[in-house]
């Protein structure tokens, strides 16, 4: 079964759209103007159109201008961003492109409507080109900036590259209990026999983990001290439920539980070899930044941290 596409693909995706959407516009502008329906509505109705020799420019305004409008109909395919179901954030950035979308129609067709106004006899076609390309350059790129802070200010918005933690084997768990363990010179020698349980008690703190009942949340998180070892899949939980558990208590203490150094052994296990410490402490120092500047809230900020800070 293939995975649902992340909210940034999707959010991206609106803004895509406006930027190919033009090509159907345009054909669609031209087949409907060269329907001629303007000359039908002044041929059966010369009142509304002015005398006879007049008639003519004003069948081709109505034309063109229902040409825009009709052809404007493409955009409505971005409403299946802004009634997205499972995402706020992809109904935000749809609803945002289907305003940009409603922008150039509207730049189209009151151009028209006001060179019809000042006779201009389409001498502001030119003029109004240029705008709407502007607006074909610049509205889609604004969207994609907009995604990209919003991106970098909530880690909890599903990436479209971001890699699932996989189900941890027993023979990796077992390396990272070695690695742990010589890390930490005080904690006794496991045993070949213990090293063959800890999967199972990995799978039942996560399973725990995962439960609907407060009291065997917490109970998971409890038992979580009072070993050594940790998986991937229990740290990347315990983010989650540190930003979003119904809980407050369990919040706090899943947040605390990241701090293990069960937890920030499998951290250095997962990111050490990508990202040495200098590296890591420039990412601090900007997370620092983007709270003191008001574009990071202080319990994503301390999430986001407990991946970079494991042997600060």
């Amino acid at each position: 079964m293939q995975n649902k596409p992340s909210e940034e693909r999707l959010a991206k995706g609106a803004y895509n759209w406006l930027r190919i959407s033009p090509l159907l516009t345009i054909i669609t502008l031209y087949i409907v103007a060269s329907f001629g329906i303007g000359d039908e509505i002044c041929y059966s109705n010369l009142s509304l159109c002015g005398e006879y020799d007049y008639y003519s420019p004003i069948a081709g305004y109505i034309n063109v201008g229902l040409g825009v409008l009709v052809s404007a109909c493409w955009h409505l395919i971005l409403l299946q961003y802004v009634n997205n179901k499972d995402s706020e954030f992809v109904r935000k950035h749809g609803k945002q492109a289907l305003t940009y979308a409603g922008i150039r129609t509207a730049v189209a067709f009151f151009g028209v409507l006001i060179d019809y106004l000042l006779n201009g006899d389409g001498s502001l076609a030119c003029f109004i080109i240029m705008i709407l390309f502007l607006l074909w350059l610049a509205l889609p790129n604004l969207g994609m900036e907009k995604i990209k802070k919003e991106l970098e200010a909530n880690p909890n918005i599903s990436r479209e590259n971001a890699q699932v933690q996989p189900n941890i084997s027993a023979e990796v768990l077992s390396n990272e209990v070695i690695d742990l363990t010589k890390e930490k010179a005080e904690e006794k020698e496991i045993s070949m026999e213990n090293k063959q349980s800890h999967q199972e008690i990995l799978d039942s703190i996560l399973a725990n983990l995962k439960s609907t009942n407060d009291a065997d949340r917490k109970q998971a998180i409890e038992q979580l001290r009072e070993i050594n070892f940790s998986s991937p899949a229990i740290r990347s939980l315990l983010e989650k439920m540190s930003l979003q558990d119904s809980n407050n208590i369990v919040r706090k203490e899943a947040l605390k539980a990241l701090s293990l150094p069960s937890n920030q052994a499998v951290q250095k296990h997962l990111i050490a070899n990508q990202l040495d410490r200098g590296i890591r402490f420039t990412i601090l120092n900007e997370i620092k930044k983007w709270v003191s500047d008001g574009l990071l809230n202080e319990e994503n900020a301390e999430v986001i941290q407990s991946r970079y800070d494991f042997d600060f």
